[in-house]
């Protein structure tokens, strides 16, 4: 949330703001110091531009990611449609930030030279899908519906094919 505040007045973060409020939607989640409510998913969305925008958020150094930024957004999102308590977004946030952080030391084993930015969003799905409730093959589902929304994971030499 503090690194969404600056991110409330950069360009970039105004104009995907803007835009999703003009397009509206059922009233789901809020936008951060906005108030305006949208649907779940462009919430998470322009939440996230806005912590993204001032390139204060956290990094992972296991893969140098931004992986707190669509873990956070997707679970106070999801939280506030579903009114889930502080404690099962933290323990969302938590389990978002580790499978992220796991599945990027599995694709890229050392960091050599892939921008980890792509993972990023197993960490929303991660979130998301504890918050929601998911079953296993559920989750499984929406991890393999987000590998191949980022355009699919290519395996690096010396992992092993599942």
């Amino acid at each position: 949330l503090a690194s969404a505040a600056p991110g409330t007045m950069i360009g970039s973060a105004t104009i995907m703001r803007d835009l999703a409020k003009e397009n509206g939607g059922r009233p789901d989640a809020s936008i951060w110091f906005d108030g305006t409510k949208l649907p779940l998913t462009e919430t998470a969305r322009v939440n996230a531009m806005l912590s993204d925008a001032a390139a204060s958020d956290d990094s992972d150094m296991r893969n140098i990611a931004h992986i707190g930024t669509i873990a956070t957004s997707a679970s106070l999102a999801v939280a506030e449609k579903t009114g889930a308590s502080g404690r099962d977004v933290l323990a969302a946030i938590a389990t978002g930030y580790e499978a992220s952080g796991r599945i990027g030391e599995a694709i890229n084993p050392g960091n050599g030279g892939f921008h980890a930015c792509v993972i990023t969003v197993f960490a929303g799905a991660v979130a998301a899908g504890r918050l929601l409730g998911l079953t296993d093959e559920e989750l499984a589902q929406a991890l393999c519906l987000t590998s191949t929304s980022i355009g699919g994971l290519a395996m690096s030499a010396g992992v092993p094919d599942w």
